[in-house]
This record gives structure tokens, C-alpha cells and sequence, in this order.
């Protein structure tokens, strides 16, 4: 099997790391790459200000603990966001100063309201439109999935 180069080697400005698995070659290339290190930091960043934009809240309450609904709202955003560029749970938990289930579990609730909250979805969109505009990467399955939901209305 092979190992991942050492990290000293790679461009200190993009670092991805793709998933091994063993299985046949059409099996890896299938698999995702994940974007990490000073490259996710700053796609972490632009998020996190878009979000703090659209959704009028202080930085100070983005890294509290409080758990008001606009407040959680906002840092599921940042979380679904995150997790479409794409960047690992464990990375995620890291960025927003919690674990990785705490990042799973607010992608989780961000996929329901994705699909159930047209508000959100919309600010969401607005947020992916304004990023996707000043730069920021997004996996080919986040702009088909905005694409896709252009239209909707929710159920």
C-alpha cells in the first residue's frame, strides 16, 4: 500500500489529502478529495464572514456557546458550507472550536433545513453565490445541488 507523501512536500497553500481505500482503482477515483491545512483555514474564514453577514450576528456570538436559534442557524451554514468545499468532520470540529460530532451533527440538521426551510436555503444560497464569486472552491456535487434547488420551494 501506498503512504501519503510527507506533508513538508506539499505546496504549503493547498493541501488535499484523498481517502485510500482498498478497493479496485475505479472504487478510488471515485472517492473525494479533502482540503485541510492553511487551505481550509482560509475557506473557514471567508465562511464564516459571509455567514456573519447574511445572517447579522457578531462574531462574538459565532464562537459563543450560545445555542439561540439564530446563533445555531448561522453555524450550521458554516458547518453545510464547509462540508461542500469539502473538508473532513475532524477538520471542521477543529475550525469551529468544537468535536467532530458536533460538526456532524450540525451538518445533519443543516441537510433537513436544506430541504424543509425555504428561508434557509435561500440565505444559504445567497452565502454559496457570494463565495463562489470571491473564490472559494466548491465540490462539483455543491454546485449541482444548488443548481438543483434553485427553483424549489420546500415541501
Amino acid at each position: 500500500m501506498d503512504s501519503i507523501a510527507h506533508l513538508e512536500d506539499l505546496s504549503p497553500d493547498i493541501l488535499i489529502l484523498r481517502r485510500r481505500v482498498n478497493a479496485p482503482t475505479e472504487q478510488v477515483k471515485r472517492t473525494r478529495p479533502f482540503v485541510y491545512g492553511q487551505a481550509a483555514e482560509c475557506c473557514f474564514e471567508a465562511i464564516r464572514t459571509s455567514a456573519l453577514t447574511h445572517f447579522q450576528i457578531s462574531q462574538e456570538d459565532f464562537n459563543s456557546r450560545r445555542h439561540t436559534q439564530r446563533v445555531m442557524r448561522q453555524r450550521q451554514a458554516s458547518v453545510f458550507l464547509l462540508r461542500l468545499i469539502p473538508i473532513s468532520f475532524p477538520v471542521i470540529g477543529e475550525l469551529i472550536s468544537r468535536d467532530y460530532t458536533t460538526a456532524l451533527g450540525s451538518y445533519q440538521r443543516a441537510e433537513g433545513l436544506f430541504r424543509c426551510d425555504q428561508e434557509w436555503r435561500v440565505a444559504t444560497a445567497a452565502m454559496f453565490k457570494s463565495l463562489t464569486n470571491a473564490g472559494v472552491a466548491f465540490s462539483e456535487e455543491a454546485h449541482s445541488r444548488f443548481a438543483d434547488n434553485a427553483g424549489s420551494r420546500g415541501p
